[in-house]
């Protein structure tokens, strides 16, 4: 009868509230596991679904010894499994609990599970304090009684999770890679403890960088957005120029400059963009690149700035400025009532336009 190896992870390892895993890329890219879904990039599929599947067991790092189980949480069509698993369960060991254990996942199982722990240690170390200055303060036996009883409790876990963090994890006594890099000279197997000349020996410490062996392959790219030109009948979109109006204003510009120097921007921008040549004409967010604009004009010093002297209006009349800055102000009023009611969740009217504000005045200029 065949001997299985005890489990390298606690029965209790739980990982459900750790959201990543982690991955050493440089291990990865020299695995043979890597060059196999290089050749068949829908291993790498398959092999990830396994990694971060185990990755939120019970015990963590753990998988069900099913083939069923196991081709769901593959997501491998089951009628495709008995094909592929071979090669999907490369390194995935059983072990005397009957589940599987992949050397690899089970490494950063340990080191996640170790950070687990003391952070519970911390926890309890800060509540044991608390509650001994309660019971320094503390009057009545009843009270003293019960906080004891307390203290009692908490310091009884803090003891076993020190002795837990303060003996070896149970792991392979040393950090094997589960697949050996391909330039190997020797191990050409699964990395079950095969020397490799050109590679270090292990060390029983766990290592700095992030382990994993998950495939990442070369073919098929992933689609990128590769951006787009500035349109050629772009006009500025009244949520932008609010923007730029209000970082004009709270920079303590006057209304009357602020208007018509972002129309004459706007201008500017849509004709330098349209008029760029090639590649560096096409941006992935037009909006960012609106906003640094401005923020670029304002940093050399071309945006109008204080309430002094300020440029006419566009239609070569000057305007009621004083009726305009009113608007203006209330509508950056309103725009932080808005934008607190927002973060608040509460319900309320929609957000505060600029051009509402002014459209009176202008209906009327």
């Amino acid at each position: 009868m065949t001997h299985l190896p005890a489990p390298p992870v606690p029965a209790d390892a739980d990982l459900t509230d750790f959201p990543f895993m982690q991955l050493e890329i440089g291990r990865l890219r020299k695995s043979k596991a890597w060059l196999i879904c290089k050749r068949r990039p829908e291993l790498a599929f398959y092999m990830l679904n396994l990694w971060t599947a185990a990755w939120h067991e019970r015990p963590a790092g753990s998988l069900e010894d099913d083939d069923d189980v196991l081709a769901d949480r593959a997501m491998c069509d089951p009628a495709k499994w008995e094909k592929v698993k071979a090669d999907v369960r490369r390194g995935w060991e059983k072990h005397s609990d009957g589940r599987l254990y992949h050397k690899v996942v089970t490494e950063k199982v340990i080191e996640a599970w170790g950070q687990k722990l003391a952070q519970r240690s911390r926890t309890l170390a800060a509540r044991i304090a608390g509650i001994e200055k309660r019971l320094e303060k503390a009057k009545d036996n009843k009270t003293r009684t019960e906080l004891q009883r307390q203290l009692e409790k908490l310091r009884h876990d803090q003891s076993q999770i020190a002795t837990r963090l303060a003996a070896k994890p149970v792991t392979p006594p040393a950090v094997i890679p589960v697949t050996t890099p391909v330039t190997a000279t020797k191990g050409e197997g699964e990395g079950e403890g095969e020397g490799d000349s050109k590679t270090p020996s292990a060390s029983p410490q766990v290592s700095d960088a992030t382990v994993s062996e998950l495939p990442v392959t070369d073919p098929p790219p992933a689609k990128r957005d590769r951006g787009s030109r500035l349109p050629t009948d772009w006009h500025l979109p009244d949520d932008w120029r609010d923007w730029a109006t209000n970082e004009l204003l709270s920079g303590g510009a006057g209304l009357q400059a602020t208007i018509p120097w972002i129309d004459r921007t706007a201008e500017r921008f849509r004709d330098f963009w349209l008029a760029k040549p090639g590649k560096d004409g096409i941006k992935l967010d037009w909006q960012a690149t609106w906003r640094n604009w401005v923020r670029a004009e304002i940093d050399r010093g071309r945006a109008p700035r204080g309430n002094g002297a300020s440029a006419p209006a566009a239609n070569g009349k000057p305007p009621d400025d004083d009726a305009r800055q009113a608007a203006a102000q209330r509508y950056l009023d309103d725009l932080e009532r808005w934008k607190y009611d927002a973060a608040h969740g509460k319900p309320g009217r929609p957000e505060p336009k600029l051009a509402d504000y002014l459209a009176p005045k202008q209906a009327g200029a």
